[in-house]
């Protein structure tokens, strides 16, 4: 199948199921994919020749409303290709956006060899770019699901990033690592239930829904958590990093004052208040 025979048959069978611009993007993730070129190399070569099965494939696979990046398994996050499936939350741009906000700061100071940990780290994207770019942090991931954590560690294999891997619930009581770490860095769920009605199906039906939705009806709960965490476990001169559900600034703001934390929040690049950055008082 031509290249653009197929750019026009993905068009015309998925145009219902996205608006323009996302459609396009989608395209072009699934042009690169099948033909090993990058978009630039695609636009010179007018000949290209795709599989018309595996075109067909993922277009049945979109229309099921399996996000893109299951369909091929993986996501860029940085410049590190990140195996993803359904166990593991997708990375979205916001949380590469927050993991730079951490790197940009670390370098500014220069404290490279501070020692971190990733709460609720899916995939493993975030504790993985930041040990590529600060190779001499320690670093730490952890998660609830075996299932996330064997995908996390997979990953790290690939771009050969030495990460200590810990299974355990942030929300367990008893939960007592044996470590102090100058930096947290997290973006744990912060999804209520009854909020799945303004959810698309392709996130909420097929994303998982631990790295999504809170259990106990409280947005706030794993921040919670996570700040009681840090109490016993986060160095006198650390900071947290969280990213946050746009709706909650001022209650995380009023939640880490609460845990004797100063909080400032800070928008991402579409202009929503979107990251959390504490330090103890």
């Amino acid at each position: 199948m031509h290249i653009t025979t197929a750019r026009k048959l993905i068009t015309e069978q998925c145009q219902h199921l996205y608006d323009a611009a996302e459609l396009q993007a989608i395209i072009w993730k699934i042009l690169e994919h099948l033909s090993g070129k990058a978009k630039l190399d695609l636009l010179l070569d007018k000949d290209v020749q795709l599989q018309a099965d595996k075109v067909q494939q993922i277009i049945a696979e979109l229309k099921s409303n399996k996000p893109i990046q299951y369909i091929l398994g993986y996501e860029w996050f940085g410049n590190l290709k990140i195996k993803v499936t359904p166990d593991v939350l997708i990375p979205r741009p916001e949380t590469e956006e927050l993991v730079g906000l951490f790197i940009d700061q670390i370098k500014k100071t220069g404290h490279k060899t501070c020692s971190l940990i990733d709460i609720g780290t899916g995939s493993g994207c975030i504790p993985i770019l930041i040990k590529k770019e600060l190779p001499e942090t320690g670093v730490y991931a952890m998660d609830i699901s075996e299932q996330a954590l064997l995908i996390a560690a997979e990953n790290a294999q690939v771009h050969q990033a030495d990460i200590q891997f810990v299974k355990a619930d942030i929300r367990d009581s008893n939960l007592n690592l044996q470590t102090q770490f100058d930096y947290i860095i997290s973006n744990p769920p912060y999804i209520l239930p009854e909020e799945k009605s303004d959810m698309h199906p392709r996130v909420y039906d097929q994303e998982p829904a631990l790295a999504l939705f809170v259990t106990e009806h409280d947005p706030l709960e794993f921040y919670k958590a996570i700040l009681n965490f840090a109490k016993t476990h986060l160095k006198k001169d650390g900071a947290v990093y969280f990213e946050i559900n746009q709706q909650y600034g001022p209650e995380i703001q009023s939640l880490c004052v609460q845990y004797q934390f100063q909080c400032n929040i800070l928008n991402d690049m579409y202009g929503n208040p979107r990251f959390a950055i504490s330090h103890p008082l």
